[in-house]
C-alpha cells in the first residue's frame, strides 16, 4: 500500500473516530446565542504566523528579507507595533470532537469551544469533505 493511500486511510479513521456530530445548528443558535458563549472560543482570532506575516508583506510593507530574520515572538511583536489588528476566524461549522482531536487542534491554532455540555472545533471551511481539509491532513501528517 502506497503512504498516500496510509494517509487517506488514517485520516479517515480519525475522522470516524474523533469527530462525533456536525452540531453547527445547536452550536450558532442555542450556545453562542442564548448562552452567548463566544468569549469562550479559543483562538477565536486569527493570529496565526500566517496571517501575521501577510500584514507584515502586505500591509505594513515590512521586507520579506527583515522578517525572515526575526523569530515569531518578534515577529508578532512588529506586526502589533505596526497596528496588526487580528479578525475573528470566520467559522462556517461547528463539529462535536474529542478531546483528543481538540488538544490536536489548538495545536494548529484552530477555533475551539470547550463547555460543559462538550467540546467543538469551529471549521474555518465549508463545501468539502472533511478529509480533504488541510488542518486534518497536517495532524496525520504529524502522528506516528
Amino acid at each position: 500500500m502506497c503512504s498516500t493511500q496510509k494517509q487517506k486511510d488514517r485520516v479517515e479513521q480519525i475522522i470516524d473516530r474523533e469527530i462525533y456530530a456536525n452540531q453547527s445548528s445547536l452550536v450558532f443558535e442555542v450556545l453562542l446565542n442564548e448562552h452567548d458563549l463566544y468569549e469562550e472560543i479559543e483562538n477565536r482570532y486569527d493570529e496565526g504566523s500566517c496571517r501575521i506575516e501577510e500584514y507584515l508583506i502586505g500591509e505594513a510593507e515590512v521586507e520579506e528579507q527583515a522578517i525572515a530574520k526575526l523569530d515569531e515572538q518578534e515577529r508578532i511583536e512588529l506586526a502589533y507595533e505596526k497596528g496588526f489588528s487580528p479578525e475573528p476566524h470566520e467559522i462556517y461549522e461547528w463539529h462535536l470532537v474529542s478531546n483528543w482531536l481538540a488538544n490536536k487542534l489548538r495545536l494548529f491554532d484552530e477555533p475551539i469551544l470547550d463547555t460543559n455540555y462538550g467540546t467543538w472545533w469551529g471549521r474555518t471551511c465549508t463545501g468539502q469533505a472533511i478529509s480533504l481539509d488541510g488542518i486534518i491532513q497536517q495532524i496525520v501528517s504529524t502522528l506516528k
